[in-house]
């Protein structure tokens, strides 16, 4: 009645996070998403980063979309930060 569900690497199955996801999770490292010779380019073009201006994020141009409410600069840890003499 159902029929036999679409497997999940099926592309007419996923969304775009679900197949940017599993592109960069490939095992090969000659198919994996950034992982040919235009490294990151590959990434930064992916259907999933539409709409970003690369170029006004490396100017720090993009305003952050969460800026955390600081109440203290203490470490948040339980108690005094062991690497520190």
């Amino acid at each position: 009645m159902f029929g036999f569900p679409l497997s999940v690497a099926d592309p007419l199955c996923l969304c775009v996070s679900e197949r940017f996801s599993l592109q960069l999770l490939e095992r090969d490292p000659q198919k994996r998403l950034g992982g040919g010779p235009r490294d990151a380019q590959e990434v930064k073009e992916h259907e999933y980063f539409a709409g970003i201006d690369w170029d006004a994020l490396l100017r720090k141009e993009v305003p952050a979309t969460y800026k955390p409410i600081i109440v203290s600069w203490m470490p948040a840890g339980p108690g005094p930060d062991p690497f520190v003499p």
